[in-house]
């Protein structure tokens, strides 16, 4: 569809490669930070696209008005699959709802939609209504001609060191299956595992996905990153909310946008 190039062509740069920040933790109650001010810190010109919630979108909208300025994707989805024993509230079961459909995505003014896929989990039922809740949003978003990017999260008790990179396939190809535009992940430890992950993906662009937002080394960061591109990669999506992203931004643009 040529409305879906055309949004995914402002997303990437000439070689097909973009640098996409998250700055949707408040949606989980992660962070609390003021995202205004985080937005204004960052060197918007080295980014090519930002996540936000679909509140903090239309708030927001003037940082997405600049020629020379990211494209807008906006978080389809709230979960408390991020929740771990340090926060406030007891996680009982993980729970999955959509937040923002394809068309109040639309009219926001999205670039694209992303969402996670949580594979792994204690309940099959839980895996199962978070697939079903995404489905239904990508098969909306033929509609309106808004790409969706899904997030290929392993977690849980089934998933092991051995069964990750697989788990994460198997997500990939289900969610292409369904009709997602591209796919990110997280690390998967070896340039041989993300050129496998390519080939699954066929020819939909892949990023890797760093969602923490604290203990990331950036010099192990720099190393899965360069894991990723030799593999055929397509990118990274980072949290936003790391401490000192903005002193680090600068180099992980030049890598990804071969400068």
């Amino acid at each position: 569809m040529i409305g879906k190039k055309l949004r995914i062509h402002d997303i990437m740069d000439a070689n097909d490669r973009a640098l996409i920040v998250e700055l949707d933790a408040g949606l989980y109650g992660l962070n609390l930070s003021n995202i205004k001010d985080t937005l204004e810190k960052l060197p918007l010109e080295l980014i090519d696209a930002i996540i936000l919630s679909p509140g903090k979108a239309t708030k927001l909208c003037d940082f997405f008005t600049r020629k020379l300025g990211p494209s807008l994707i906006v978080r389809c989805d709230w979960t408390n699959a991020h929740w771990d024993d340090k926060f406030i509230l007891a996680k009982e079961r993980v729970r999955h709802i959509i937040t923002c459909p394809a068309d109040s995505g639309s009219r926001i003014g999205a670039s694209a939609l992303v969402g996670s896929l949580f594979v792994g989990g204690e309940h099959d039922e839980d895996d199962c209504i978070n697939l079903n809740n995404l489905c239904i949003v990508v098969r909306s978003c033929i509609d309106f001609g808004l790409p969706f990017l899904v997030e290929c999260l392993p977690q849980g008790p089934r998933i092991t060191i051995d069964n990750f990179a697989d788990a994460a396939e198997m997500a990939a190809r289900v969610m292409i299956e369904i009709g997602a535009d591209m796919v990110a992940a997280p690390s998967l430890g070896s340039e041989k595992k993300w050129a496998d992950f390519v080939g699954c993906c066929e020819d939909k662009p892949l990023f890797y996905v760093e969602k923490r937002q604290s203990g990331v080394d950036f010099q192990v960061l720099d190393r899965e990153l360069e894991f990723h591109l030799k593999g055929s990669g397509n990118g990274l999506i980072i949290n936003g909310f790391i401490p000192n992203l903005h002193k680090n931004i600068q180099l992980l643009a030049k890598k990804i946008h071969k400068k």
